[in-house]
């Protein structure tokens, strides 16, 4: 397998170059395009409820975020929105990190999802939502940007129901 990481840093693509018969495993929405006959396959790995499990979002944000277990020898590419920045744990030191933040960690790091607030009138007045705390020895890798709220500012700026009045003109822009 060759990889050939282009467009680095900001918009990253991998082009991945396959031997005849050898395979790749990406997440659901990774591939752009591929090459004419390539033969694409669907399918959970073990199942969804022992592949993954369910993120809590911010406020406006469906569920449906998960985490995925990469194990075996190989290369991983991981895909973040902004910047790639990993935080090393000593052994029992704790970080908590918003859910829309994190991209991966490390197998011997322990983690806890939890509301960030502690009541709902509590959690809809900060904004926020769930968060992990994780406490090492390990690392965490996380994004310095978070796609829900990129989707959220747009969701204000667009004309509508859940639009504000300078939808205007990013509607305008996007012919709408």
């Amino acid at each position: 397998m060759n990889v050939d990481l282009r467009h680095n840093p900001s918009f990253a693509a991998a082009r991945i170059g396959l031997e005849p018969n050898e395979q790749v495993r990406a997440e659901s929405g990774a591939m752009m395009a591929s090459s004419y006959g390539v033969s694409i396959q669907a399918g959970t790995q073990g199942g969804v409820l022992q592949r993954a499990q369910a993120l809590g979002a911010r406020r406006g944000e469906p569920l449906g975020g998960f985490l995925v277990r990469a194990t075996g020898h190989g290369t991983i590419l991981l895909a973040c929105y902004g910047a790639l920045d990993t935080i090393v744990l000593a052994a029992g030191e704790s970080v908590t990190i918003d859910t829309g933040h994190v991209v991966a960690f490390g197998e011997t790091v322990s983690s806890q999802i939890r509301k960030v607030a502690g009541g709902v009138i509590q959690t809809i007045k900060s904004g926020e939502g769930l968060v992990f705390d994780f406490t090492g020895p390990g690392w965490v890798m996380t994004q310095t940007r978070n796609p829900a709220a990129l989707e959220a500012w747009i969701r204000r700026l667009m004309p509508g129901e859940t639009g504000g009045s300078g939808g205007a003109v990013l509607g305008g822009i996007l012919g709408r």
